[in-house]
């Protein structure tokens, strides 16, 4: 028996992942996610949504990539975070074991 062909791509996370240590000052405390996210053929993907959980904390933040496959989320706390990047047509991809905090 053969299976069908596979119709789903999968987000490859090109996910460019710089999680950056933010300054401390009165408008920008905490860390900042950013990436671009790809396909399988390095092609940009707008409109993926990006969601970044504090597994300590269960507050997620969502982000959408823009025209050019860009997301950033600024300002998040100190923390254990995991993340998943959603596109209809697209298997989700999802990354966990990320860490931000202080002084790093």
């Amino acid at each position: 028996m053969r299976s069908a062909p596979r119709t789903t791509s999968v987000l490859t996370a090109a996910f460019l992942i710089a999680f950056i240590a933010g300054r401390t000052s009165a408008q920008n405390i905490g860390a900042t996610l950013q990436g671009l996210v790809t396909d399988e053929q390095h092609a940009v993907l707008p409109g993926v949504t990006v969601s970044i959980t504090n597994v300590d904390t269960g507050i997620t933040r969502t982000v959408v990539t823009d025209a050019t496959g860009w997301y950033r989320a600024a300002a998040l706390p100190p923390g254990s975070y995991q993340m998943a990047a959603e596109l209809v047509g697209f298997v989700v991809y999802k990354r966990a074991g990320l860490t931000y905090t202080s002084g790093q």
